[in-house]
């Protein structure tokens, strides 16, 4: 019975391994995602206080610090919407969060204005569309612009312009939603609101807006990035583990993106990784960097990249994780088309292959693209690249329903043993 007994755990160890594993990332996100942290953005002081919970997670293992604390200070400008802020259609109060959010860049403003509604047929007909405003004379009004009428591509791309440049001076812009909206953060306020708001509460028989809106521009918004290692055999090479722990928060009191896939996933990603590596010594050392201000512009990678903590030549590679909560279709490795990270790639694929983690075609290849924090190291020479899981459940991008409940972790424990042996070989 014994002999039984120690059977049954030998062979149920790994699977008790792998859900603690799984089990200790979903607290860590439980943790990132909940109110208290208002998104990690620029409110409630959310982003500080998730600072402090991962500096807290790298203290508990012990990670060394470069320098006397974890923390690298910088700041930057960013605008915000702390207070109340009120929007009526035809007299009607909307639900921030439900039936509209504000654009980022909006600044304080205040009125009652007339709505010009472009139908199907004339906002199809650009030239048409630019002499009715014209000769009407439309300029004091709110513009909407409704995207599900506009068929072509390249005409929708002339109203994103004019929703983001105001090139006629609108009032106002009314970007219209299919029901999922996406919070955005802007570094400037304009001179003109942007509002976008729920297609199904709108129509063309709606005549006016009232808007009270109260914006802040925080010219000097104090942030940190996140920085930590642990020495390895080779102490003066490093393998750098990335991820960026800031969201995009929310506005006024009434709602905020939790950021489970973004990037709460990736943020658990890296301190999984602090937490094997405290406790198995690696052959060359591994920095961990949580990056802030990325959704801003990759502000913190950037300032990072720019005043690094140590010789950026001293990287031997950086793997920057981002959106990593679900991977039922497997992942995609950003860089990995270009011929100097074959090698790069050519590794990756056959310790899947050797280890039956992902079904084959489900590891795909992107080339150069700046969409995430591996690229301030890329344009500094370093070798770096950037992974994402793909899904089959809605990730709900910028949006207040990012949640933890949305992720089903499908793929996460194989990417982990992935990038492990990777560090191991490479």
């Amino acid at each position: 019975m014994k002999i039984k007994f120690l059977l049954l755990i030998f062979f149920l160890f790994p699977i008790f391994i792998f859900s603690q594993n799984i089990e200790k990332t979903k607290e860590r996100i439980a943790v990132l995602t909940s109110e208290n942290f208002y998104g990690r953005g620029y409110l409630n002081n959310g982003m500080g206080k998730a600072a402090k919970f991962i500096a807290g997670e790298f203290s508990k293992n012990n990670i060394n610090k470069f320098g006397n604390s974890y923390f690298q200070n910088y700041n930057y400008p960013i605008n915000t919407f702390p207070k109340k802020f009120e929007i009526k259609l035809d007299n009607q109060l909307l639900k921030p969060g439900i039936d509209y959010i504000l654009g980022g860049f909006t600044p304080t403003c205040k009125g009652n204005f007339e709505i010009f509604y472009p139908d199907s047929v004339l906002i199809n007909n650009y030239d048409a569309f630019v002499d009715k405003i014209l000769q009407s004379k439309v300029f004091d009004k709110f513009l909407v612009i409704n995207y599900s009428l506009i068929a072509d591509k390249d005409l929708k791309n002339k109203y994103i312009s004019i929703a983001y440049n105001n090139q006629f001076k609108f009032a106002g812009i009314i970007e219209l939603v299919d029901n999922e909206f996406l919070i955005s953060l802007s570094q400037k306020q304009k001179s003109f609101p942007q509002i976008k708001i729920n297609n199904n509460i709108i129509n063309n028989n709606c005549k006016n807006i009232s808007i009270d809106i109260k914006a802040e521009l925080n010219n000097n918004f104090k942030t940190k990035n996140i920085i930590g290692y642990i020495e390895g055999e080779i102490k003066d090479t490093f393998f750098v583990f990335s991820a960026h722990y800031d969201h995009v928060g929310g506005q006024g009191k009434y709602f905020f993106a939790p950021g489970a896939h973004d990037n709460a996933s990736g943020t658990a990603f890296v301190l999984d990784l602090a937490d094997y590596y405290s406790k198995n010594k690696p052959k060359y050392s591994i920095a961990f960097m949580l990056f802030s201000g990325e959704e801003a512009g990759l502000l913190g990678s950037s300032f990072y990249a720019t005043n690094p903590l140590f010789d950026l030549k001293k990287i031997k590679c950086l793997i920057n994780l981002d959106m990593v909560g679900t991977g039922d279709n497997g992942f995609t490795i950003v860089n990995g088309e270009l011929p100097e990270y074959q090698d790069v790639k050519d590794l990756i694929f056959e310790i899947n292959s050797e280890n039956n983690y992902f079904e084959e075609g489900k590891i795909k290849l992107r080339g150069e693209s700046c969409n995430s924090d591996h690229c301030p190291f890329y344009n500094k020479g370093v070798k770096a690249f950037f992974i994402y899981t793909m899904g089959n459940e809605k990730t709900y991008y910028h949006n207040p329903e990012d949640k933890l409940k949305t992720l089903n972790f499908a793929g996460y424990n194989q990417l982990f043993n992935i990038l492990k042996k990777f560090v191991n070989v490479y």
